[in-house]
């Protein structure tokens, strides 16, 4: 659920960036390359500092860090006044995302049998990626009928959704509890 909830609100603004980028900051085309090179450093960034932050603060905590900072990033990124605190939104976006999969990912090689893995793996990635063609369609249809900030609100929302899903049922416990197997 965490994660089909995060796919929604992740593709409800990555449908429209393009246009939010030029038609909203008012960046040149070649800018929105630039734009899209700062989330992916987010991205890179993420990837190298997870399991130093999951080590240092707590898988649960990194866990919870990662969907905070989505939620946060949508909303900076739909509030934005300027290409830099969108920018700054999209590296959020991506560091969140990040974080939040590599120990998510790390948790559930752990607990899943060496036979099972691949199935586990698909099965998860087929559920989490659902949510972003659907999220994409509907960002479409929000931005059409209100403008192009309201898809990152709404995503946002979902975002708090998702966040209590993990914090509900991502507990210390439970996850030391399954590293534990």
């Amino acid at each position: 659920l965490a994660v089909t909830l995060a796919g929604l609100a992740i593709g409800l603004g990555n449908s429209i960036l393009v246009l939010f980028a030029l038609e909203e900051l008012g960046i040149p085309e070649a800018g929105y390359g630039l734009l899209l090179a700062v989330a992916a450093a987010g991205g890179f960034f993420g990837s190298l500092s997870a399991a130093r932050t999951s080590v240092r603060f707590g898988r649960r905590r990194t866990l919870l860090a990662g969907t905070i900072l989505m939620v946060v990033s949508q909303l900076v990124i739909g509030t934005a006044p300027g290409v830099i605190v969108a920018g700054v939104g999209l590296f959020l976006t991506a560091l969140g995302r990040t974080l939040f999969a590599v120990v998510g990912q790390s948790i559930r090689q752990r607990v899943t049998p060496d036979r099972l893995l691949g199935r586990v793996v698909t099965s998860f990635r087929m559920i989490a990626v659902g949510g972003l063609p659907i999220g994409a369609v509907a960002g479409g249809l929000v931005a059409q009928a209100t403008n192009l900030r309201i898809p990152f609100l709404i995503g946002a929302a979902l975002g708090v959704g998702f966040t209590v899903v993990v914090y509900r049922v991502a507990t210390s416990e439970r996850i030391e509890a399954v590293s534990a197997v």
